[in-house]
C-alpha cells in the first residue's frame, strides 16, 4: 500500500522566511527613531492651538506622512514664541 503524506494542518501553518523574523523578539537598531514621541511640556490651553497649527503645518507640506512630530516641534516654537513676545511686550 502506498504511503499518503500528511497534509500541512490549518491551525499550525509552515512558516514562510518572512514570519520567520517576526517570531523573534529582535530590538530596532539604535539609529531607528524612537517608537514614541518624547512629551514635551507644554502650558495649559495651548496644547490645541499647537494641534491646529500643526495640522496646518502638514497640510502646507503636501500632507506628507511621517513628519508629525516635525509638524509638531514646529507648531509649538510658533505658538510659545508668540506668547512669549506678547507677555514682553505687555
Amino acid at each position: 500500500m502506498p504511503r499518503i503524506p500528511k497534509k500541512p494542518t490549518a491551525d499550525k501553518p509552515t512558516p514562510t522566511p518572512i514570519d520567520r523574523g517576526r517570531e523573534t523578539n529582535a530590538k530596532p537598531p539604535a539609529s531607528a527613531p524612537p517608537l514614541s514621541l518624547p512629551q514635551t511640556e507644554t502650558p495649559l490651553g495651548l496644547e490645541d492651538e499647537i494641534r491646529r497649527r500643526a495640522y496646518e503645518l502638514y497640510e502646507e507640506d503636501g500632507r506628507q506622512e511621517g513628519r508629525q512630530h516635525e509638524h509638531w516641534l514646529r507648531a509649538e516654537a510658533e505658538i510659545l514664541g508668540k506668547r512669549q513676545k506678547q507677555k514682553q511686550s505687555a
